[in-house]
Order: structure tokens, then sequence, then C-alpha cells
């Protein structure tokens, strides 16, 4: 029985597969393709056909590709190029599994030229631009599948570009732009041309100053344009002795004898830009005082041991400002100093003595010196006390005060023109006297000068000068013109000099009520009511024969009382 079935179940089989179709000669001995080779570019498309062998063999067959990046195949022979390089395309039978392959050579589009959207930039200093690049292949319908691109500078100081073409003006003068293609090495160029900002002009802000020694004043100068190329300004003093000018236009008073000088501030991309400010050295006529007041030794070996000094001993003139000097030996290491009133009302100073230090010093306010007074504590002479922690061997102390313009001996009283004891003749637009007062004069006869000044100059008082006016040997770069003055009335704002046509313009102090040496450099005087040319050697010879000597002032609406002696020209 089994046998029977068995037999039945293969006749079912055979009849089965006579009637298949894809059995139908079912001994495949192999397969060919149309094509054995085939050349693409990046893009492009073909496709190959495949022949089952032996004629009349039929088999499905099924597709692939040794390297898809390179080369990618559809399950009907069509073939797309993906990228450069060779790769297989391989057909195998379903039947028999028989193999037939085809190579594909698969190229880049090549580049073939490249240019860019500018040939020429003309740009400023600081500019910024971009140049695009655009690469084309033999095909124009076909872009290159190699777009990198390569930019390059011929001079960084002048122009920069980037890794995109982005360019940027660094400097001046000309620069080529490269752009290189990775494919192929094509070049293709831009010229840069950048422009210098031209300076074309320079101001600065004073045209004159004046100061003492120790005096600074800065200057400002201003390049025009404002986005010149090179705004450099070049600083100068004509007498480095007497004023120096930094390289941002601080000007320092360096010297205490009066003079000019000139401080010019010059373009440094073109020096035929240039300004000047003229400055007036006045004579230092400060100084520091310090009046020795009390002398030890005395040694401060501990807090019960203090040491007072009495407020008489410090003198009734002090005023807020001076200092009081403690000089001192220290015998160990940062020794405490203490300063009480001297009645114990309260403490002025604490602090630790420096090391290798000699003195300490004490600024007096106000406050302070009220308080030292004997009439304001409350038992003593008043002044003050000093205690320390032991170690503190004080030797001296003293009052420093900084005093104002002092009066100056006359140097040589052939050369005082004008002194008022036997040279007057004067005449004026304001009320004027000759007088000795003891508690204003400093010697013998001064000129007393009272006056309303209106709203300009007003003349206070004039000479002819050619009467005995010596002047041999006066230069205008190496002399001045001194006189004593003591200004009483409130405002002295503006005084002006005159020596024969020419003037000289300046300020007194109005406010220290006393006798000093004012100094006006001859070289300072000029023409023009004082704003034109400077005086010469050749026109002071003249002042010797003729020519008139005077002062006047500014009016500023308020009274003038002024005390002037000593009138004559002195060397530097």
């Amino acid at each position: 029985m089994k046998n029977i079935i068995f037999y039945l179940m293969a006749a079912v089989l055979l009849m089965t597969a006579c009637t298949d179709d894809r059995f139908v000669n079912s001994e495949v001995t192999g397969v060919t393709l149309t094509e054995t080779a085939v050349m693409l570019q990046i893009g492009e498309t073909a496709t190959v056909g495949a022949t089952i062998e032996p004629a009349g063999a039929k088999s499905d067959v099924v597709w692939s590709s040794s390297d898809t990046l390179i080369a990618k195949v559809n399950q009907f022979g069509g073939i797309t190029a993906k990228g450069k390089g060779t790769a297989s395309i391989i057909v195998t039978t379903k039947v028999g599994r028989k193999v037939a392959s085809c190579a594909v050579y698969v190229d880049a589009i090549r580049v073939t030229r490249i240019e860019l959207d500018k040939a020429a930039l003309y740009m400023l200093p600081g500019d910024s631009a971009t140049i695009k690049a655009k690469l084309f292949s033999a095909d124009p319908a076909k872009a290159p599948t190699d777009t990198v691109v390569t930019w390059t500078s011929s001079d960084a100081k002048v122009a920069t570009v980037s890794t995109t073409g982005g360019v940027k003006a660094t400097g001046f003068g000309n620069a080529t732009i490269t752009a290189t293609s990775e494919d192929g090495n094509f070049k293709a160029t831009c010229l840069v041309t950048v422009s210098k900002i031209s300076v074309t002009g320079l101001l600065l802000d004073k045209s004159a100053i004046e100061g003492t020694f120790g005096d600074e004043i800065q200057l400002t100068a201003t390049i025009l344009p404002d986005n010149a190329t090179f705004p450099e300004i070049i600083w100068t003093s004509s007498d480095s002795t007497m004023v120096t000018v930094s390289a941002t236009g601080l000007v320092k008073f360096v010297n205490k004898n009066a003079g000019t000088a000139v401080i010019r501030a010059t373009s440094k991309d073109n020096n035929i830009f240039w300004k000047e400010c003229t400055v007036t050295i006045l004579k230092d006529m400060s100084g520091i005082v310090e009046t020795i007041v009390w002398t030890g030794p005395y040694t401060i070996t501990g807090w019960a041991n203090p040491l007072t000094i009495a407020y008489a001993k410090f003198g009734n003139d002090l005023k807020a400002g001076d200092k009081i000097r403690f000089y001192f030996q220290s015998l160990g290491t940062n020794p405490e100093l203490q300063i009480w009133y001297a009645d114990w009302s309260g403490k002025i100073v604490d602090v630790k003595l420096a090391a290798g230090s000699e003195y300490y010093e004490m600024e007096l306010t106000a406050d302070i010196i009220q308080k030292m007074k004997k009439e304001n504590q409350a038992w003593g002479d008043g002044g003050l006390l000093m205690q320390g922690d032991g170690n503190i061997v004080l030797s001296k102390v003293s009052v420093v005060t900084t005093v104002g313009p002092q009066l100056e001996p006359v140097a040589d009283p052939s050369y005082v023109f004008f002194d008022f004891d036997s040279k007057g003749s004067w005449w004026g637009d304001c009320p004027q006297t000759v007088e000795n007062d003891p508690a204003y004069s400093i010697s013998g006869k001064y000129f007393h000068i009272k006056c309303t000044a209106s709203s300009g100059w007003y003349g206070l008082f004039w000479r002819n000068a050619g009467n005995g006016l010596k002047v041999s040997g006066v230069t205008a770069n190496n002399w001045v013109i001194k006189y004593d003055i003591n200004v009483l009335g409130p405002d002295i704002k503006s005084f002006k000099i005159r020596l024969g046509d020419f003037w000289y313009i300046t300020d007194v102090n109005a406010n220290l009520k006393k006798w000093y040496t004012y100094t006006a450099p001859l070289s300072g005087f000029k023409n023009n009511n004082g704003n034109g040319t400077p005086i010469t050697d050749a026109d002071i010879a003249a002042m010797g024969t003729g020519g008139d000597f005077g002062f006047a002032d500014g009016g500023s609406g308020g009274e003038y009382d002024v005390l002037i002696d000593n009138v004559r020209f002195e060397p530097k």
C-alpha cells in the first residue's frame, strides 16, 4: 500500500514540473551581459542586459554592485554612477547560480575653468567685501563634481581673504586674491587696490598756554578726516629744558625760570599739516619753608612718658594744609606713635612708624589748629602731646608750610627804569599817587593806582621810556622784564604790559595781598595788541632812544587797587 502512494505522488510532481515554463529546458549553462565595461561620469546612467544560456533556458537573475558608493544597479540592470572609482556590476542566475559581471568606470565631472564675479576691487583700509568663485565643466549643463576652491592673498598686509572669499582691507597698496580649484588646479585672480585715506588737516585746541614749574596742561590735536589711515601725531617742544611734551600732548613745565617755548603737533602722515601752541613759562616763586619749633633728643620709653609741646612753640600763623613733621629714630621694629591734644581731649594720630623711616608728617586742618590753641584746651598751654610704646627717640619737630610768590632782590640797579624814588613822570586813565606806606612798602617809594575799569582794556599809567632807559645787551630770548607788585584790589583778571608797540598779556595774583616779583619774558611780547609778531632785539634796542612803557588792565567791572615798584630788565 505504501509503495502505491509513493508512486502516485511522484507522478503528480512530474506532471507539475513539465507544465511550469520557468523550468522548461532547466539546464542553465551560463549568463552573459550586453556590456563588459561601461564608462560613466558621476550622475550618469546606463543599462546592461543579461542573456541566459543556452537559448531557451530560463531563470530569474539577481543584480548587485561591488561598491554602491561608486555605482548602483537596480533589478532591471539600470546603473547609476554615484562616485569616482571602479565597481563591478554582477548578475547571478537563480537557476544554476551562474555569474557574469560588467566593469563600471566612474569619473568626476571635471573642472575645465574657474571664474570670479569680480576682476578688481577698490577698497579703503578697514573695508570688507566678498568675492564669489564659479567652476565650469566641459558641458555647460553639468556642474563639476569637485567644487573645492582655495583662496590666497599675495600680500596679507594689504588685504586678507577667508576660506569663503571674504576680503578684508588691512593696509594700503595692491594685493592679488587668487582662487584655485582643487580639481585641475585652475586659477582666477582679482586685483585688490586699497587706497590710503590721506590727512587733510590738523586742529589744536589751544594756541597759547602759560604756567609755572610743576604745572601740567593737556593739549589735544585732531586729525582731519577722522578716518585717516595714519592719524598719528608727532609732538615736539622747541625747548625741552623749559617744557616737555609727551606722545599724547601732555605739556609739563620743568623749569623754575621764566621763558617761552613752542609746542608743535605735526601729522605723521603729512608733515605739511601742523599747529603750534605758544607756551609762556612764568617764574616759579613758590617754595616750601620748614621751621624748627622743638629740638631734642627725647626718648619716649612708654605710655607714661609723653612729650608735650606748647601751642606757642608752633607760632601763631599756622594754616590748614601746613604739616607738622616729627623727626625720630626707631630703636625697635615699627614702634607705635600717638599724637594727642595736650590736655588729652582727643587723639589725632595713632600710627605704626615704618621701619627705616626718618620722620612722620601730620597735615593740619582748620579744626586741628583750633583745638591746639590754649584757650580751647581744658588746662595747660595748649599744643600737642606725643607718647608711644617705647623705642622712639624724637630729635626735632618742625612746621612745614608752602609759601607763594616771593619778592626778589634787584639784580642790577642800572637796569631799573622805574623805581618811583627818582624816576617818575607818569600819567594815566586812573588816579595814581607816589606813596611810602610802611604797611605795604618794601623800601622807598612805590606807585599806587586805583581805578574802576571799563568794559575793555583800561590804561593805568604810562611814561615815555626814552629818557634814560638802559637796553644795552638786552635780548628778546635771554632777558625778562620784572616788577614788584602788590595787588590790593579784589579781582585783577588780565594784566597787559606795554613795551613800545609790543604787549604781553598775563594774570596777576589778586589774592596774596603782599609784595612779590612778577616776571614777564621779553620773548612773549608781541605787536598787534599782543597777538602779532614777537619783539626782536632791534625793537628792544630802539627803546633806548624813545618809546613808551606802561600797564593796562582788562576791564571786568571791578575796582583795581595796585602797588608797583622797581620795573627793570634782567637776564633769565
